[in-house]
Formats: C-alpha cells, sequence, structure tokens
C-alpha cells in the first residue's frame, strides 16, 4: 500500500470513529445537547481536527443520519419468477420490515433525530430509501396494470402512504426499551402480520391473507 492510500484509510477510519461516538452520544443523551466540543473532548482529539472532516454539527448530523437511513434503505432482492408484482411488493415490505427490526439501535437514532426536529430532506419522509421506493411503485404499478390492484388508486401517493404507516409502526418500537420490546415481542409480530393483511385489502379491496 502507497502512502497515499495508506493516509486515506487512515482517514476513513478515524471519520467512522467520528460517525460511531456521535451516534453513542445522541442515543445515550439525545440531540440537545450535542455540541462539536463535547464530541471531541469524547473522542480526546482537538477541535481542529474534527472540523476538518465535518464543517459543523449540522453536517456532520446530516451525514449520520443519511448514511444510516442508506444503510437500511429496504429490502431489494431479487424477484422470484414465480411471484405477482403485488407478492414481490408485499414481500420487499415485509423482508424490510424483519431487516429494521434487527437494527432497532439505528432506527432509534433516526427516531430521536426526527423527534428533535433534526431531519434531512426526502431521508426523513419514511425510513425506506429512495431506491427501494422506487423500486416499490414501478411493483405497485405493474400490479394494477395486471388488475391485482384497484384502479382507482394514484400508485405513487399511496405507497408513500404506505411506506409512512410503515415507518410509524417501526418508530414506535425504536423508542421502547429492551425490556419492553421483549415482553411485546409477540404483539410487535402479530401487529406486522396484521399490517401486511391490512395492505393488501387495501391495495386489492377484499381481504386475503399475503402470507399464508
Amino acid at each position: 500500500m502507497d502512502q497515499t492510500a495508506y493516509f486515506e484509510q487512515m482517514r476513513q477510519k478515524r471519520r467512522a470513529e467520528i460517525l460511531e461516538e456521535a451516534r453513542q452520544m445522541i442515543l445515550a443523551e439525545g440531540p440537545m445537547t450535542f455540541t462539536m466540543q463535547n464530541l471531541s473532548k469524547r473522542l480526546d482529539i482537538s477541535n481542529v481536527t474534527l472540523y476538518k472532516y465535518f464543517k459543523n454539527s449540522e453536517d456532520l448530523l446530516r451525514t449520520l443520519y443519511l448514511e444510516t437511513s442508506q444503510k437500511y434503505g429496504g429490502y431489494s432482492g431479487s424477484r422470484i419468477s414465480e411471484e405477482t408484482p403485488l407478492e414481490a411488493f408485499l414481500q420487499n415490505i415485509r423482508f424490510s420490515l424483519d431487516e429494521y427490526l434487527e437494527c432497532r439501535k439505528d432506527m432509534a437514532l433516526l427516531t430521536t433525530l426526527s423527534l428533535f426536529g433534526r431531519t434531512f430532506g426526502e431521508a426523513s419522509e419514511n425510513l425506506f430509501g429512495e431506491t427501494f421506493c422506487k423500486k416499490e411503485i414501478t411493483l405497485l404499478a405493474e400490479a394494477q396494470r395486471q388488475g391485482q390492484v384497484r384502479d382507482d388508486l394514484p400508485v405513487e401517493e399511496v405507497f408513500r402512504f404506505l411506506a409512512a404507516l410503515c415507518s410509524s409502526y417501526l418508530r414506535r418500537i425504536a423508542l421502547m426499551t429492551e425490556r419492553e420490546y421483549q415482553e411485546q415481542k409477540e404483539m410487535i409480530s402479530w401487529q406486522k402480520r396484521e399490517l401486511l393483511a391490512m395492505i393488501h385489502a387495501y391495495l386489492t379491496g377484499h381481504l386475503a391473507d399475503p402470507h399464508p
């Protein structure tokens, strides 16, 4: 490894350490007391060094928010050939909910920042990445063309509504303590199944179990 590559590797490592420490501070104390000065003390580095990586606290929090939301941007697995567009649409939502439930700390970070008004652009509208959203809108439009979904639904608006609904479900869980989460785990699983069944009924106009 040449010297330039080595220094870049060390820079990226330090950047990751800064973001992780900021993440831990916000999860423990909330964003209202977060400052660059407090962060530099926790990391035992100078303010000058910290500002080489981020322009200010807003820049750092924006980076943390966007990178976290993109990391868990929604399931994007391949569609199974036998699946109908509607089945693939629902399957993607199901897998995405499961993915977020497995990473509750990151979900808690996004929710905490949102609650304190620290949201950044489109990423704050829902917990699903833009690539995932576009894919789901395409599947929903295809399902509508094939007669699997009600023809009176405005596809993009409906998807944004459903994504916001799922995000609300996830954010409520994100704010639970670990004890609360463990005590309500069965209820959370039941609610997820009911949420998916409700989405299926809303899209099709009739009740059916989308996950027999």
